[in-house]
């Protein structure tokens, strides 16, 4: 598929990213290059920075449940 394409093919598409800002292992100057990126190729992107380093903390645990849970309900909705 042409890099084109496949750009095109994602774009609206619901993505979230989360990101620790005390990650050790991948720096937060990463999550905001990726996030920009992200951006750039038309994604519906929700970006989320939170006091953590590389975990997912209860506070990202429940912002997952809820992003996915509205995307699952606006499916069930359109169909």
């Amino acid at each position: 598929m042409p890099e084109a394409a496949a750009r095109a093919g994602l774009q609206g598409k619901p993505v979230l990213q989360t990101h620790g800002v005390d990650d050790p292992l991948i720096p937060i100057a990463a999550a905001h290059a990726s996030r920009d990126l992200l951006q750039q190729l038309g994604v519906e992107l929700t970006y989320r920075e939170y006091h953590m380093g590389h975990q997912i903390d209860a506070d990202c645990l429940r912002e997952i449940r809820d992003w996915l849970t509205a995307r699952i309900d606006d499916q069930e909705t359109d169909s």
